[in-house]
């Protein structure tokens, strides 16, 4: 990646930075690549959202704030930010993330060279397939963040094998060490949620959108089933993230007096920290969205095992009883099972934490994920074959 004349413009769209995996993995990639060679702008659709706050400084942002309804007139709009700015590549973020009017604006403006992200979620609807397919020939290609996810590409968009490149998701291990003081947290989940956690107590995690395509409310039950079992465990779930079934989690857990058990902590900037508190993760999400999973990966680097229903990504990551356990979706005793013997086994636990996160230091480093983009994104540009 030498003999640069000039730095690579590169201009990421998506409709919003609000919390979520998708968002992580953008913001990861813009605020590392190399400076010397790129210059990197995030243009949201709409507002600039949530997550927008970590983005480093010399990362671009641009909020063009489409008005709410049918898309139909965006890429006139966004064609006439493309001829200002010229960028050398926009990549999109799959339908859902704008690729529809990203996708369409740079065709118009004459980008040099179009890639359009797929993340894990589809819409399958007759003409929402139709249109993918037609955004993905106007694309130079496709990226998948994995090979689960590459074969529902093809398989449910028609999309050619070779058009479509994977490159895995990447998590920064000198972050999420799972090494730090997490006697705070203990405090504030005891002082603010009524949650007690000691020495004797058994953590797991969980964090995502509440909303039901991650279907926490599996959790919820395999917890109930568990304290039917055994009434005396000192066994408590903290969940990560807000959303829309948030009412109706904390519904379930008032109703079935697990108030002691659960403490729900919202969207949370200490999320590495909060991993360092946990024994084990959990991910419920179900099969068809999760491409690969940035939170799994967190954990892993964490070193701690990881409990998660079969889905695309994640079935790749999570080999069956050696980093953690796959079940199969709504599989409530399963999950209250594979809960029962991670909890009274902590050498299982050690060992399955310390084989995730070397899995993880070997394959799916931050480091590694950056200059596998860098690598395409130069690649592609300079003709070279993918």
């Amino acid at each position: 990646m030498s003999n640069l004349t000039k730095k690579i413009k590169i201009v990421h769209i998506v409709t919003t930075l609000g919390t979520g995996g998708m968002e992580n993995g953008i913001i990861n990639l813009c605020n590392r690549h190399n400076r010397e060679m790129f210059d990197v702008t995030v243009c949201c659709l709409k507002f600039a959202g949530a997550m927008a706050k970590r983005l480093r400084d010399d990362v671009k942002m641009v909020c063009l704030n489409l008005s709410e309804g049918k898309p139909v007139f965006d890429p006139m709009k966004m064609k006439r930010y493309f001829r200002q700015s010229m960028p050398d590549i926009v990549h999109t973020h799959g339908l859902a993330g704008g690729s529809y009017v990203g996708i369409a604006a740079a065709r118009l403006a004459r980008v040099p060279v179009i890639i359009n992200g797929e993340h894990g979620s589809f819409f399958l609807k007759p003409h929402q397939v139709i249109l993918q397919r037609i955004l993905a020939i106007m694309c130079n290609l496709t990226l998948s963040v994995s090979e689960s996810l590459k074969k529902r590409i093809v398989q449910n968009l028609c999309i050619a094998p070779d058009k479509i490149k994977v490159i895995p998701n990447g998590v920064d291990t000198d972050i999420f060490t799972g090494n730090y003081d997490c006697s705070y947290i203990r405090e504030e989940l005891l002082k603010k949620y009524g949650v007690l956690v000691d020495d004797g107590s058994f953590v797991i995690g969980c964090t995502g959108s509440l909303k039901p395509e991650k279907n926490q409310m599996m959790l919820l039950k395999a917890l109930m089933e568990i304290k039917n079992r055994k009434s005396d465990n000192k066994i408590c779930v903290i969940f990560i993230g807000d959303g829309t079934d948030h009412a109706k989690l904390s519904r379930f857990v008032t109703d079935n007096g697990l108030e002691n058990n659960v403490a729900f902590l919202g969207n949370r900037d200490d999320v590495p920290q909060l991993l360092s508190a946990m024994d084990i993760f959990i991910s419920t999400s179900i099969s068809r969205h999760e491409g690969m999973s940035n939170v799994i990966l967190e954990a892993f680097s964490s070193s701690l095992p990881v409990i998660a229903t079969r889905s695309v990504g994640t079935s790749e990551l999570v080999i069956d009883g050696k980093v953690g356990f796959l079940i199969e979706q709504n599989d409530v005793l399963g999950l209250a099972d594979r809960i029962d013997l991670l909890s009274s086994n902590l050498e299982l636990r050690k060992t399955m934490g310390a084989n995730a996160h070397n899995i993880v230091k070997n394959k799916y480093s931050i480091i590694r994920m950056v200059l596998d983009y860098e690598k395409l994104y130069f690649d592609i540009l300079k003709g070279r074959k993918i």
